[in-house]
């Protein structure tokens, strides 16, 4: 259903577009999907109305998205959702528009700093790693070194206990 409303959309057949991506939206409710496949709908849905005019439709498919994103916490989502709001205020209440651009930039910041702060715990982590094999490495050679030494040793003292009995 999705897929030929996609392409009814891509033909600009608006009308069937939107009644396939409402069945769409309606088998995703229905039949238990996930919150991304209904979210994925209604975003569909949101643009096709946005681009026949309809605005209030299409906020109302967008504040759905925004409703999703908060139930499940899908944070990618609601930055979507934040941006989206933003774009379609922006011709009618500038106030709501920077609200929401507001939201937008705080949020995707955010988690531009979150991914940021895991590269680098993960950075550290491998180096931890790395140091601790350096680490055992030199233990594995020094056990190494201590063993060829004792064997030595231990020749050299047969053959001292030898000499000894011989001489």
């Amino acid at each position: 259903l999705l897929a030929a409303g996609v392409i009814e959309d891509y033909a600009k057949n608006m009308p069937e577009a939107i009644r396939l991506y409402k069945q769409a939206a309606n088998y995703a409710s229905t039949n238990g999907l996930g919150p991304l496949d209904i979210a994925s709908v209604n975003g569909m849905l949101s643009d096709a109305f946005s681009s026949i005019g309809r605005r209030d439709s299409a906020l109302a498919y967008l504040k759905r998205n925004l409703q999703l994103a908060e139930e499940n916490k899908i944070p990618p989502l609601k930055v979507s959702c934040y941006r989206a709001l933003s774009e379609l205020y922006q011709s009618t209440d500038r106030s709501k528009a920077l609200d929401y651009k507001q939201k937008y930039l705080l949020l995707r910041d955010s988690i531009f700093n979150m991914n940021a702060l895991s590269e680098i715990q993960n950075a550290l982590f491998f180096h931890e790693i790395e140091k601790n094999l350096n680490t055992i490495k030199g233990l594995n050679k020094t056990n190494q070194d201590s063993l060829k030494t004792i064997s030595n040793q231990q020749a050299m003292l047969v053959a001292l206990t030898l000499c000894a009995i011989v001489c």
